[in-house]
């Protein structure tokens, strides 16, 4: 391949054009059934556009992304929530985040005294076509990854060019960049201690070390401490920090999610050996999936015990590259050292899979950069030339067909959840996923038939699926039963459950003539709607329950609980006018 006459601006150009030809097909794929209709329903309910709302959220969630959040709302008012634009939103940023890996490779061989564009532009168009990159680019909440990366990559590179231009302005203005990546998903800060690693490497052969560094290194720190301030003036309780520390304290018991059931009987003795294994699994797994992708799946829950051995290789690596701290190793530490970050999930529990592609999409771009340059290095001193390269075009070919393949697969839920299903067939939540698609699709006796042999799950929704088949069985009294018995457990499925309950008892309201029934029906709600205001801070329960007691005829509990909405609903809600109205028309 000969490229020698192209220009920055065709390398740039050719970029562009091969993540839009790959990505074609993601922009013809619906909502996701997973968070994506969640959070489009709520943007749907906001009136008038706030970014007070982003950045000082109402009640006590699990992230602070102000910036993910007001890129959702962008959508709405440039693209109206249509699903096309808010994929080729999706789209476009990872197009931005392939053309800054290229500068940061080409700035990346300036460290190593090398020159020319083609190695930088094999880098970049491996993370273009990476098939490991699909999940965060299709799925629309994965959009988290990919601002999280732009962050990421724009501050990394900002802080190389400072290294090599001697100027703390580049590197003040990539710490601002990485502080919008962590406002964008936290776990951009994983970058600081590659920052700190590259700070104490000498950056240039027989070049003086530049003493203003430790201002860098002051940045750095300011940047994490600037990140604390933000989360904590922006949240009234900051449920995702209780959660890591539970998350490291589980660590240290030994409490995963990742299945490590078959564990060698010399370790058996305790719950720490097994928490070992299973995170030297998980970096031997991502690892693998780094250099071989497939097969892709979206619902990773499982990983075999021989990962072990190239976790065991993983950690190796990064301890020969710490103690070497040549270029090459140091950002193979880098990319390892943002990769960590993807341990917090295995422990924690609360997302969808403990292990997911998605989680490498930032590691994957300085990974690429290290593991091209160590291989043409190698394969330079071995004199050998064309054949690497003719291997290298026939990867990129090869990983090029297989994402557009993938892509294919999640321009429909039910393509998507039938491929999952297929390769983690005893994953329940991608069943309960399965049967969405499979209502939506209107094959009602598939769905309700794979509903009814689901197993109830603690953490996501397929006990909710088997109370919505018996409704449409009519069975509305063995649903209740069934989701209160659910509800005893205290689990994360006792809000949901309670509102399923809720709804179904209102609609047992309608059915029936019988007002002392009804009467009845409704206290039980009261009842259930308190209980949910003590799992939820949603100002909006409030409007939901002084519509309940308007119904039961207490005036003065309806006028205190709309007081309260129109209180503490965010501003632009549609509601607020509503509760004020309310309250006025009450207290009358």
């Amino acid at each position: 391949m000969n490229t020698r006459g192209l220009t920055t601006g065709y390398y740039v150009l050719l970029l562009a054009f091969v993540v839009l030809l790959v990505y074609y097909p993601t922009l013809f794929a619906p909502f996701n059934s997973l968070d994506d209709e969640v959070f489009v329903n709520y943007l749907l309910n906001l009136n008038g556009f706030s970014i007070s709302r982003h950045f000082l959220p109402a009640g006590s969630p699990e992230y602070y992304r102000p910036l993910l959040t007001l890129s959702f709302e962008i959508d709405r008012y440039i693209g109206g929530l249509q699903e096309q634009f808010m994929h080729l939103f999706n789209v476009l940023i990872h197009t931005a985040n392939v053309i800054i890996i290229f500068f940061l490779a080409r700035k990346f061989s300036y460290f190593l005294g090398r020159k020319g564009d083609i190695i930088p532009f094999l880098c970049s168009a491996l993370f273009a076509v990476h098939p490991l990159n699909t999940e965060a680019v299709n799925w629309i909440a994965g959009r988290t990854d990919l601002l999280a990366g732009l962050g990421v990559f724009s501050a990394l590179l900002l802080f190389l060019h400072s290294l090599s231009s001697r100027k703390l302005f580049w590197g003040g203005l990539g710490m601002l960049f990485l502080l919008a990546g962590s406002l964008c998903k936290e776990t951009a800060l994983f970058l600081i201690p590659g920052l700190f690693l590259i700070l104490v490497w000498q950056p240039v052969k027989s070049a003086p070390q530049w003493p203003r560094r430790r201002v860098l290194a002051l940045m750095l720190a300011a940047t994490m401490v600037g990140y604390v301030l933000l989360r904590q003036f922006g949240l009234r309780y900051d449920r995702g920090i209780a959660q890591t520390v539970e998350a490291v304290s589980d660590i240290a018991l030994g409490k995963g999610a990742v299945d490590v059931s078959a564990v060698p009987s010399l370790l058996a003795f305790s719950k720490l050996p097994d928490a070992s294994l299973a995170l030297c699994k998980t970096i031997g797994f991502y690892a693998v999936k780094l250099l071989q992708p497939l097969p892709l799946n979206f619902a990773i829950h499982r990983i075999p015990n021989i990962y072990w051995v190239p976790g065991l290789l993983v950690i190796s690596l990064i301890i020969y590259g710490l103690l070497t701290r040549r270029p090459r190793g140091v950002f193979f530490v880098l990319s390892m050292g943002i990769a960590s970050s993807a341990l917090l999930a295995l422990f924690s529990g609360v997302s969808w899979t403990p292990v997911a592609e998605r989680y490498m999409y930032i590691p994957n771009g300085p990974f690429a950069i290290s593991i091209l340059f160590t291989g043409a290095i190698q394969f330079e001193r071995m004199h050998v030339r064309n054949i690497p390269g003719l291997a290298m075009v026939l990867i990129l070919f090869l990983f090029a067909g297989a994402s557009i393949q993938r892509n294919f697969v999640w321009q429909d839920n039910l393509t998507l959840y039938q491929d999952t299903v297929q390769k983690s067939p005893d994953f329940d939540p991608a069943k309960t996923e399965l049967v969405r698609a499979l209502y939506a699709k209107n094959r009602v006796e598939e769905a309700e038939e794979l509903s009814l042999v689901l197993r109830a799950d603690e953490t996501q929704s397929s006990s909710l699926n088997r109370a919505a088949a018996l409704v449409r069985q009519g069975k509305y009294d063995e649903a209740r039963a069934f989701l209160l018995e659910e509800i005893k457990k205290h689990n994360a499925q006792e809000r949901p459950a309670l509102e399923m309950v809720m709804k179904i008892t209102i609609e047992m309201v309608g059915k029936t003539d019988d007002v002392k029934l009804q009467h009845q029906y409704f206290q039980d709600v009261v009842g259930w709607m308190n209980r949910v205001m003590q799992l939820s801070n949603d100002p909006f329960n409030w409007y939901r329950l002084g519509r309940i007691h308007l119904w039961l005829g207490d005036r003065e509990q309806a006028r205190v609980c709309f007081s309260q909405a129109a209180r503490l609903m965010p501003q632009g809600s549609i509601y607020i006018e509503s509760a004020q109205k309310l309250v006025k028309d009450l207290s009358e």
